[in-house]
């Protein structure tokens, strides 16, 4: 009979101690992609991303020129101003259909301040 209670309690220890474990080794979600993208001399560098359908990115921008610029993505309601000399981190999340998205600065985009990024 002891050795009956003494199995029961060591396979349920083994049991809490297994559950326990498994809840402590619940896999994170990656963390984003970091993007660094320049503006500078009315155009932004690089130019062209690619970028990873449903993928997590962190937008670093930054604005090296002497002019106040913007920057969006088409149609992705992403958009901020990024004062002279000041840098913006925004996050998105690429949609999960492939193609070329567009990015710029609206201020400034026919004068060339322009990009893409490329969803593979």
């Amino acid at each position: 009979m002891f050795s009956t209670v003494k199995t029961v309690v060591v396979l349920g220890v083994s049991g809490l101690t297994a559950l326990a474990l498994t809840a402590c080794g619940e896999a994170q979600p990656p963390a984003p992609r970091q993007v660094a993208l320049t503006a500078s001399n009315y155009q932004y560098a690089p130019r062209e991303v690619t970028v990873k359908a449903g993928e997590k990115v962190r937008l670093v921008v930054t604005n090296n020129s002497n002019t106040k610029h913007n920057f969006h993505i088409d149609g992705q309601k992403i958009e901020t101003d990024v004062e002279s000399g000041q840098s913006k981190t925004v996050e998105w999340t690429v949609p999960s259909k492939t193609g070329e998205i567009d990015f710029g600065c609206e201020t400034h985009e026919k004068q060339g301040m322009k990009g893409k990024f490329k969803v593979e």
